[in-house]
């Protein structure tokens, strides 16, 4: 049975990388004709950049596109197996229905495993250095990284760790530097700011001025300041739930509660990464019961179209009850989970009437 599961598994993991990587080459590929039209002669991002641009998006569309890969991979690779009677040598020497269905479903949970962790470590950062990437070479300014946001706004360069609206930040340092010397000259740090009728109001503020022969530090509870950032550069600082880990989620949403705000959006973006990896497996046993039903005498072609079928109808059902959801004011958690277990029923169903 060992021999045998490793030949069912390298199978299917050829089917579905193969699967896998053409659905993203497609994307990409429409996703960089449409990047075209963002490209300006008078700025740095042309189509090289572009191009690089795609390429930092790419962790993204693997990971969005993995559960419908493992879908038509799956039909594939276990269609193919059918088709040259494999399933049906598999059976003859002893392995039934229920150990190849097991053993399908260890390697689902294997890949499943991994594209979380691929979600959580990868994603967010590739698709968070991508937006730094593009706005740099458009001269729009704000530079993002794990650790924040750098935006330079005349004199100064502010750092800010956390962008958690249009008027409220906090862990905001304002680096004063300058130009003719090329000196830092006054660092001034607050824990928060709050803005409020066009002022911007620092508190528990620290400020260190630089001299030749010292540094002066002085403290203060509230400070105000005109110009802190930009309208213009806040509208693109604002917070995306794709660039967030789970735990930075689950901390934004706990702000945001503990301040009274709307958090439906984010808590969605929350169940999501746990539901998308769930999603895998529930793919795998929809793709299972056509193997040894009806399917297991059709072409390549047959099983592609009934997986890209599927594989659509799910991706519609989901965002429907998503944006249901939100409007509806639906619980994240159901409008989530619910396409999935509709999809996992549905997979289970078929598969009681295998025999």
């Amino acid at each position: 049975m060992k021999i045998l599961e490793v030949y069912l598994w390298k199978t299917l993991l050829s089917s579905i990388v193969i699967t896998w990587f053409a659905l993203v080459s497609l994307d990409s590929f429409f996703t960089y004709l449409g990047e075209l039209s963002d490209t300006d002669p008078d700025t740095h991002y042309g189509a090289l950049q572009a191009l690089i641009y795609i390429g930092y998006l790419v962790p993204r569309s693997l990971y969005n596109f993995f559960p419908m890969a493992a879908l038509i991979g799956a039909l594939m690779g276990l269609g193919q197996l059918a088709a040259s009677s494999e399933l049906i040598a598999m059976r003859a020497a002893g392995v039934s229905i229920r150990n190849i269905m097991f053993s399908t479903l260890k390697l689902g949970l294997i890949i499943a495993t991994f594209i979380f962790i691929f979600g959580e470590w990868v994603t967010p950062v590739a698709e968070l250095q991508g937006k730094s990437f593009k706005l740099e070479k458009q001269d729009i300014g704000p530079a993002y990284t794990r650790a924040g946001v750098w935006v330079k706004e005349g004199k100064n360069i502010v750092h800010i760790n956390n962008v958690w609206s249009e008027n409220k930040l906090s862990g905001i340092s304002i680096f004063l530097v300058d130009k003719d010397k090329g000196e830092l000259v006054k660092v001034t740090k607050a824990k928060k700011a709050l803005k409020k009728d066009n002022m911007w109001n620092l508190y528990d503020v620290k400020v260190i001025t630089i001299h030749k022969d010292r540094i002066d530090i002085d403290m203060d509870s509230h400070k105000e300041i005109p110009n802190l950032i930009s309208d213009k550069f806040m509208k693109v600082t604002s917070v995306e739930p794709s660039h967030l880990s789970i735990t930075e989620l689950s901390s934004y949403i706990q702000h945001q509660s503990d301040n009274d705000l709307n958090t439906k959006r984010l808590e969605q973006a929350y169940w999501q990464r746990f539901s998308l990896p769930f999603s895998t497996l529930a793919m795998l046993i929809i793709a299972m019961p056509f193997a040894f039903g009806s399917q297991r005498n059709a072409g390549a072609g047959q099983r592609l179209f009934v997986g890209i079928l599927i594989g659509i109808v799910f991706i519609l059902i989901n965002q429907a009850v998503s944006s249901m959801g939100l409007v509806y004011g639906f619980s994240p958690i159901f409008s989530t989970f619910s396409p999935l277990l509709l999809f996992l029923t549905i997979g289970l169903v078929m598969l009681k009437r295998v025999r």
